[in-house]
């Protein structure tokens, strides 16, 4: 590997992931988006599937099992380093995708791409997305979560919270924060086909009752899907025009 491409910045070490807001930690949103992954990809190849943004590597732990490959990469040394106790060290790296993917883990292409908020840390997300594209196999699925500028949840909070107690979108490594249709055309610029834009509730339930009962239809089209703070696209890669 290319140690040029390593990229080590202090806002993604230890102290910024379990800090003020733990970060990349064990959380319900791991099991709604391995829900949601499992049901839109039935039909679909489950061999290869990639993580841009693994942090520690929870989301990872509970799809490896449903896919013969599962590889993560993330930014953050101190995040790599832990997600390999839990995953083992063949399984996640440290890479900074906005320099290039000519390392040796993208030799192979992936039937599935999914991101949960890491693209609005990219200074250059549409650049990000054509390398997702580029790593796709023909009509690969790629998903995508991220925050919602607009959302209630957080005009509520910057109304309410003069504190900053809940520490909801201050976040200075969010340099792309764009609202749902701004994705929309970066994305469908960037080669993808949009099958599904989601969002979810303002209520986020933990409890595991709840947690069986919404499964993968928490992110929906519902009349509270712009409510709460995340925005999720399920998008497939166009085959290439001949």
């Amino acid at each position: 590997m290319n140690m040029k491409k390593k990229l080590k910045i202090t806002a993604y070490s230890k102290e910024y992931y379990e800090g003020r807001k733990k970060r990349g930690s064990k959380h319900p949103i791991n099991i709604y988006i391995r829900d949601l992954v499992l049901y839109h990809t039935s039909n679909h190849g489950r061999g290869r599937l990639l993580e841009i943004g693994c942090a520690k590597g929870e989301f990872l732990k509970v799809i490896r099992n449903d896919f013969r490959e599962v590889i993560g990469i993330d930014v953050s040394e101190y995040a790599i380093d832990v997600s390999k106790q839990a995953l083992g060290k063949e399984v996640t790296f440290q890479w900074n995708i906005e320099t290039g993917i000519d390392a040796p883990f993208f030799k192979n292409i992936f039937d599935v791409v999914v991101s949960v908020a890491t693209f609005e840390h990219f200074h250059r997300p549409d650049k990000v997305l054509k390398y997702t594209k580029s790593l796709l196999t023909n009509n690969g699925y790629f998903f995508l979560l991220v925050p919602n500028p607009n959302s209630l949840k957080l005009k509520m909070a910057r109304l309410f919270d003069r504190k900053n107690k809940y520490y909801f979108f201050d976040d200075p490594t969010h340099y792309s924060f764009f609202s749902r249709s701004t994705w929309e055309k970066v994305l469908e610029k960037s080669g993808f086909r949009i099958l599904h834009s989601l969002g979810r509730p303002f209520i986020f339930p933990k409890t595991k009752f709840l947690l069986n009962l919404y499964n993968h239809g928490y992110y929906n089209t519902g009349i509270l899907y712009e409510t709460g703070p995340e925005m999720v696209f399920i998008c497939e890669k166009l085959k290439p025009q001949k």
